[in-house]
């Protein structure tokens, strides 16, 4: 008489690969197979840029907004980043090595905290500011540029 194991290894790693490795391999595939989104660039009264230091981030349009940001001067892309944009705004506001330069203006876009930082990797990348050495290391995903 033959008989055979209830549960051999062969099957519990294929139950454990059904189970558990697909759903997050998809999951995975699913968060990387996003490689484009188009995003709302925002600007001050009027359709202007808006000025970096004299945006008034008290404003309740920035509660609780996270996103993506550019600080730039005349043709100059100077930093770009991702956060609480009033709270990261205000900070650059106080660094000498973005605030050097004259005429600064900044713009942002609100950005789920899922992809911000891959979208902030992709403006990294493709501006190549001034100041911010370096970005998240993540895929990226292309977003539309403000200009």
């Amino acid at each position: 008489m033959i008989t055979e194991k209830p549960y051999s290894n062969d099957k519990a790693i294929c139950y454990l690969y059904v189970v558990f490795l697909i759903p997050i391999l998809n999951r995975k595939i699913l968060i990387n197979k996003i490689y484009n989104m188009e995003v709302t660039w925002n600007n001050c009264t009027g359709d202007v840029w808006c000025d970096f230091n004299s945006l008034n981030l008290t404003h309740e349009h920035f509660n609780n907004m996270v996103g993506v940001y550019i600080i730039w001067s005349n043709r100059i892309v100077v930093r770009v980043g991702s956060g609480i944009i009033k709270d990261r705004i205000a900070d650059h506001r106080n660094n000498n090595n973005i605030t050097r330069y004259p005429n600064l203006k900044v713009t942002w876009a609100s950005v789920s905290e899922t992809y911000m930082q891959r979208v902030e990797a992709y403006l990294g990348n493709t501006l190549n500011p001034t100041v911010g050495e370096r970005f998240p290391d993540v895929p990226p995903i292309q977003v539309n540029l403000p200009w």
